[in-house]
């Protein structure tokens, strides 16, 4: 049997044949094996439904909207391989968090301080994508990606707890790749 068969013994095929690191995920997400896989498939909806409702409001700079997805102690964590303007550390808090991806987003969008940062100037775009098992938002401008956001959602309250900003190119580049 399946290394992970001890932890979902009567799984159905699908979910006996997964791989290590989603059975650790799934163990990461408090579920265990007398969770009904029906109840999987009910969070991952509910986290495509949250990440679109998080891109929409990113992508439109909407503080309230932000504020009312993410929860209180939500955490960013960005990986922009020292780009300006991104932040080093993690950002906690949903004020922080909400005004930092407004502010962010408004960079890209034809200003002038885009233009001195040689940031990428045009239309604002986004689209949700399968990224290593579940759904991420990209982000482009001029039709060229230029940021990746990754959710975690509190399935008992459908707010966002953790995001991950990944603008570093050398990492967007697989997925641009397969975007298209």
């Amino acid at each position: 049997p399946p290394a992970n068969h001890a932890i979902f013994p009567e799984a159905r095929p699908p979910l006996a044949h997964m791989q290590a690191g989603a059975v650790e995920e799934l163990a990461d997400r408090g579920l265990g094996p007398a969770d009904d896989v029906r109840d999987l498939g009910e969070r991952e909806l509910e986290r495509r439904r949250v990440t679109e409702r998080f891109m929409a409001a990113c992508l439109g700079s909407d503080i309230d909207a932000l504020l009312e997805l993410l929860a209180p102690e939500v955490t960013l964590w960005s990986d922009a391989n020292g780009r300006r303007g991104l932040p080093r550390i993690p950002v906690r808090g949903a004020q922080r968090v909400s005004r930092m991806l407004a502010n962010g987003i408004k960079k890209f969008t034809g200003s002038s301080a885009a233009l001195a940062l040689g940031e990428p100037v045009g239309t604002l775009g986004g689209s949700i994508m399968d990224v290593n098992g579940g759904p991420a938002a990209l982000i482009t401008v001029a039709g060229a990606l230029v940021g990746l956001l990754v959710v975690d959602v509190d399935p008992a309250t459908s707010q966002v707890t953790q995001v991950w900003l990944i603008a570093n190119q050398d990492k967007l580049g697989s997925v641009d790749s397969a975007s298209r």
